[in-house]
């Protein structure tokens, strides 16, 4: 069954208002402390089916979240990595819906390193259009509103500073994976080389890479291989409600309408809406 066109349009003007998205927040923070608490416990890696890396951080974090969400919005829901996929059919039938990502950066996380966060998505006639991206070992959390065109961090103190996607200048900062690097990735890095003289390379883990661009310390983040919709949807919306933007293949925005897959195609993401994705030999 397809959604109205009518019914999306008015689920998309019914916002979450102040206090549910402080809620969301505070579910995000709890499930960080959770994740901290595992890992000073001490903790084992699996693998799952898909051979991805996950911990009982990964799924206490995923119950605290689940269960959380569906108390604060019981109307709306969730598709959460570590828990139950709905099918295409099913989820064609939602106007919206969550994407929680309750542990992004297992890998980072297991080897003790900072770069990890929680991720919150609401998802409307195929946007992202709220983010909520909580860091654990920082205590920040970074939110996005899309449609009210807002960014803030609330620090760990329950401050807020907002945040706004610099004007991109040289030398060109570019932003990529710790752990996943490749050939591609490369050779892309050398086409951005030749066009615009050297750059800065910065590295970052988990869905911090859009943040960073979100908070003015990166222009672009080039992604040439596998991500998960639940590893990019809090991010975009984050750089997105901050002036950003990330690109499809070719040219369009990174969308998250239902599909068979939950995998992303490779994406390009901008701090700077006004430019174009062929600006920087994406989508040419």
């Amino acid at each position: 069954m397809t959604v109205p066109v009518l019914w999306l349009s008015f689920i998309a003007v019914k916002r979450m208002n102040v206090q549910q998205v402080q809620a969301l927040c505070d579910l995000a923070e709890t499930a960080g402390r959770a994740t901290l608490e595992v890992r000073k416990q001490g903790f084992r890696v699996t693998d799952k089916a898909d051979r991805s890396p996950v911990t009982e951080a990964d799924l206490r974090a995923h119950r605290i979240l689940v269960d959380g969400i569906a108390r604060l919005t019981p109307d709306i829901h969730i598709i959460s990595e570590e828990g139950e996929l709905a099918s295409l059919q099913t989820r064609q039938e939602w106007p919206r819906w969550y994407l929680v990502d309750p542990l992004d950066g297992t890998r980072e996380y297991a080897s003790g390193g900072s770069d990890f966060t929680v991720n919150i998505a609401l998802i409307e006639a195929g946007r992202s259009v709220l983010g909520i991206v909580h860091v654990p070992v920082s205590g920040e959390t970074y939110v996005g509103d899309v449609d009210g065109g807002h960014a803030h961090v609330r620090t760990p103190e329950g401050g807020k500073r907002g945040l706004r996607a610099g004007a991109i200048g040289k030398p060109l900062r570019v932003v990529a994976s710790k752990s996943h690097r490749t050939s591609e990735l490369e050779a892309y890095i050398e086409r951005i080389e030749a066009k615009f003289g050297r750059i800065d390379a910065l590295a970052f883990g988990s869905s911090l890479k859009f943040c960073a661009l979100a908070a003015d310390q990166a222009d672009i983040y080039p992604r040439l291989g596998p991500t998960s919709q639940w590893d990019t949807a809090a991010g975009q919306a984050v750089l997105e409600a901050a002036g950003g933007v990330v690109w499809a293949p070719d040219g369009s925005r990174l969308s998250y309408e239902p599909r068979e897959t939950f995998l992303n195609p490779s994406f390009l993401a901008c701090a700077d809406a006004s430019k174009l994705a062929s600006d920087y030999c994406w989508a040419e």
